[in-house]
């Protein structure tokens, strides 16, 4: 255990050993011996014993010899501080105590705390940004939208839609099988298979859903719509129980590309990354992308809406209460 003094020449605080209590150090700043005050609070052995006659004395004269007087003094002096030099080399040097007083403490608690301020604030910011839903009254695509716009989802005999936006076959559905969409996953397979079920047998499609490790596919090949293969939809939706981690859906809709379809539609909260190269391939083989944004940010939204307008396609950002307004529309799935 350290002590902490203060040395007596330069003031500076100095940390020494509980050991030398009652000894002295040496003042690392200035060289000062410093005197170590306080008792100690263990004592461990015993006291050397004392001897039990004096010892003769080092410097005394070889027999037959006399010795003078101040001969004797100077040989007594010099042995003193040969003695005291080699004392004074045992002396321990104390360290150094980098933060002296009270300011440069106050300081550095200062400067902790404004860097856990900022980080948090990072992080609630890079939270927000990704997860907070569109207010009601905030900005969204369509302003005002009228729901007489949009093709109902309980419309008799309607053309290839999802979310009311009418769509070109062959189309690929894209879920995002992510973290952030752990609260609006059941929707986007309510969407994808009630757009499936309104699909002919000769309007094809394909599913995929985009996961942290990989995507999963439907099938090779693009498959009839309708209800016969609306199971097999639900069946692969399901495989995501918790989605969970980030899916690269940049790296989803470049593979969704490959399978050439005249629609890409994209279902997903949070914005899309490598936008330009995603917009510039898409055009050269004339392939629309649709985004339904489901509960997503004003950021969000926007990036979306550049991607969909972009290619050709169509974007529709749906509040959380409007989301529930236009699926308790929805006829019932098994």
């Amino acid at each position: 255990m350290s002590l902490k003094i203060r040395c007596p020449e330069c003031r500076k605080k100095i940390s020494v050993d509980e050991a030398f209590v009652g000894g002295v150090c040496r003042c690392p700043y200035c060289r000062t011996l410093a005197y170590v005050p306080g008792q100690r609070s263990h004592f461990k052995g015993s006291r050397p014993e004392a001897p039990a006659a004096r010892t003769e004395d080092p410097i005394a004269m070889p027999a037959g010899k006399a010795a003078s007087p101040d001969s004797l003094n100077v040989r007594r002096t010099s042995a003193h501080q040969a003695d005291l030099a080699a004392q004074l080399d045992y002396i321990p040097v104390a360290k150094r105590v980098e933060f002296q007083g009270v300011l440069p403490t106050a300081l550095l608690i200062g400067v902790l705390v404004t860097i856990s301020a900022f980080l948090t604030v990072g992080v609630m910011y890079h939270y927000l940004r990704w997860t907070w839903p569109i207010s009601p009254g905030g900005r969204a695509i369509v302003k005002n939208e009228d729901p007489n716009m949009f093709i109902q989802p309980d419309a008799v005999n309607p053309p290839p839609n999802i979310a009311g936006l009418e769509l070109a076959t062959p189309v690929l559905y894209v879920v995002d099988g992510g973290g952030s969409m752990r609260i609006t996953y059941h929707s986007a397979e309510v969407l994808v298979r009630l757009s499936v079920r309104q699909l002919t047998s000769g309007q094809k499609f394909n599913l995929m859903i985009c996961r942290e490790d990989g995507q999963l596919i439907l099938d090779e090949h693009f498959l009839p719509g309708g209800p016969i293969n609306e199971r097999a939809v639900k069946d692969l939706l399901d495989q995501v129980t918790l989605p969970k981690g980030a899916g690269k859906l940049s790296a989803a809709l470049a593979e969704a590309l490959k399978f050439h379809p005249k629609t890409i539609v994209l279902l997903a909260r949070k914005p899309v990354a490598k936008i330009d190269s995603l917009i510039a391939s898409a055009r050269k083989q004339g392939t629309a992308i649709t985004v339904v944004t489901l509960a997503g940010n004003d950021y969000a939204a926007g990036a979306m809406h550049r991607l969909a307008t972009a290619t050709g396609g169509q974007a529709r950002a749906f509040t959380y209460n409007s989301l529930e307004k236009w699926l308790g529309r929805v006829p019932a799935l098994d």
